[in-house]
């Protein structure tokens, strides 16, 4: 793990490649990208198969758990995988690097994205913040009326358990967000202080957060990232007035331009020899879930495709 709890760290096996979701790389030809999420996260979520295995783990079913287990077992999300230790974000820059002979240009090189949080203060608005002030906002306004009506008894549960029913719809209209971490502990919590980690194994093992890219179907996170720096938002403001209303993305602005570092391949991959790090759950039931969603995926993207 990194000695900088605020670091966060993405490995990425080619340098040449942009950072895009799943959900930008998988979606059909020719259907937004928010419409296609819509529908196979409604296939995914009506599957009995899919209710049971979040039954037996003790987890609420709601729209962001369910992503959080599509995005660790091969369906599409407009996620991306972060982690708090640099070791595991090595492992995955070499998981899939293949030893180029040319070293002269990025085919030799995979690469290894990172940020801080302390230093990106507007980031700080992590998805949880952002959602969680319906919650406080509800818990306000019963208080407010037990006060004024002390006799009159009001059904709180629904209020005590909306984490249970975050819809994507609160999501779809975060461009970029932060799935954050509650310090440094290996597993993502978000909303209420609901758990995400037993959604599936590999975010203990990858000890895993989520970035939200949303801005458009065809910005990849680094290039949202970096539109967003206070350098590129003040030059835009100034080159947008006098006319200026308001600067055309929303949600959380970054400070800075996201960092990146180059490795040789043959160098992360002899690295990796030595350092063997696990970062997939293989167990039978894992592998018998995620043939299902895929077989969940291939029936939709076969509807999907009969009606373009």
């Amino acid at each position: 793990m990194s000695p900088n709890k605020s670091l966060r760290f993405r490995g990425v096996c080619e340098a040449k490649w942009h950072m895009w979701t799943s959900l930008q790389r998988c979606c059909p030809k020719g259907v937004p990208n928010k419409k296609y999420m819509q529908g196979l996260l409604g296939e995914v979520k009506k599957n009995d198969d899919v209710h049971k295995f979040f039954t037996d783990s003790n987890i609420e079913i709601n729209d962001l758990s369910c992503l959080s287990l599509m995005q660790h077992l091969g369906l599409p999300t407009p996620l991306l995988d972060y982690t708090i230790d640099i070791n595991i974000a090595l492992a995955f820059a070499a998981d899939g690097a293949k030893n180029n002979e040319d070293k002269s240009g990025t085919d030799g090189y995979c690469s290894l994205y990172y940020f801080d949080l302390v230093e990106e203060k507007d980031f700080s608005h992590s998805v949880q913040k952002i959602l969680s002030i319906g919650i406080k906002t509800g818990a306000k306004m019963l208080t407010d009326h037990l006060k004024k009506y002390p006799n009159e008894p009001v059904d709180d549960s629904v209020l005590r358990n909306l984490g249970k029913y975050v819809q994507l719809r609160d999501l779809e209209n975060l461009e970029f967000a932060f799935v954050e971490f509650q310090e440094v502990a290996p597993e993502v919590c978000t909303l209420d202080s609901q758990i995400l980690n037993l959604t599936n194994p590999n975010l203990v093992k990858q000890k895993g957060g989520f970035a939200i890219n949303q801005y458009n179907d065809k910005t990849p996170f680094e290039e949202n990232w970096n539109m967003r720096t206070k350098e590129r938002r003040y030059k835009l403001a100034k080159d947008m007035r006098p006319c200026i209303i308001q600067l055309p993305i929303k949600g959380i602005y970054t400070m800075q331009r996201m960092k990146c570092v180059d490795i040789r391949k043959d160098v992360i991959l002899k690295w990796s020899k030595i350092n063997s790090i696990e970062l997939y759950d293989k167990s039978e039931s894992i592998e018998e879930l995620k043939h299902l969603l895929s077989e969940i995926k291939d029936g939709y993207d076969s509807l999907v495709i009969e009606n373009e």
